[in-house]
């Protein structure tokens, strides 16, 4: 979920190799925690921080009434970006219509289905 929020947290950096030669390299900030590198570690800790900071937010965003009723509106596009289509698609739009359609429906087809099961017994 971090690399969604900041992206790839790649630095060039000096590091130490086995044979104790320093060269320039790339390293994840992120993967590679915690280290012993002091020029990784002064831009891990605000990282990190932030981190915090953001997953406080998102923990906090579930005892909100507003953040439950658009999860329960849009579910089917909520599914549909968890499996990895985008929001913006058109059966992303399309598979919430049905939804809709479904949800309104549902409480007037459960009664006359209910009424024609009872008449017929």
């Amino acid at each position: 979920m971090y690399r969604k929020e900041y992206g790839d947290q790649q630095r060039t950096t000096y590091a130490t190799t086995a044979l104790n030669k320093t060269r320039l390299v790339k390293v994840d900030v992120i993967a590679s925690f915690p280290s012993q590198n002091a020029l990784l570690i002064e831009q891990q800790v605000p990282l990190l921080s932030n981190l915090v900071d953001f997953y406080t937010y998102k923990y906090n965003q579930n005892f909100k009434i507003n953040f439950w009723i658009e999860t329960i509106m849009f579910l089917p596009q909520k599914l549909l970006l968890y499996l990895g289509i985008k929001q913006e698609s058109v059966a992303s739009k399309l598979l919430n219509l049905i939804y809709w359609i479904f949800g309104l429906t549902y409480p007037i087809i459960k009664t006359l289905i209910y009424e024609y099961i009872h008449k017929t017994i």
